[in-house]
């Protein structure tokens, strides 16, 4: 975590949340104690950008007006905006389910010594 934090530039205790977070989240097992450490809970391959996200931020919605029954629009149902935000949102939520793995995440971020840690064996 210390190489990742300094190369990303993530304050310390940041970074201690990101990690409790993401081990909440089962994105991660930690490992405590000297010897301790981290690893991915599952391969890379099989977590997405649209778990992370979802996990820390709720559902991706382009229009508040996409939540349904609370809105509190008169045109709810009639609105033809309203459908070119659904079209969109779930183009959104497509290429985040299925386009953007965390294996391509750490071949393009992360430095060629955590990469190849990383992804060793987890592709």
């Amino acid at each position: 975590t210390a190489v990742i934090r300094e190369e990303m530039l993530i304050p310390k205790a940041l970074s201690r949340r990101i990690v409790a977070d993401l081990a909440r989240g089962e994105f991660i097992l930690t490992f405590p104690g000297r010897t301790g450490g981290l690893q991915l809970a599952r391969p890379a391959s099989e977590i997405n950008l649209l778990q992370v996200i979802e996990f820390f931020q709720g559902p991706i919605l382009v229009s508040d007006c996409l939540l349904t029954g609370e809105s509190g629009c008169p045109f709810d149902q009639t609105c033809p905006v309203r459908t070119r935000w659904a079209r969109l949102g779930a183009t959104i939520h497509q290429e985040l389910d299925f386009a953007i793995v965390l294996t391509e995440i750490f071949l393009v971020c992360l430095p060629d010594a955590l990469q190849a840690d990383l992804c060793r064996d987890f592709v």
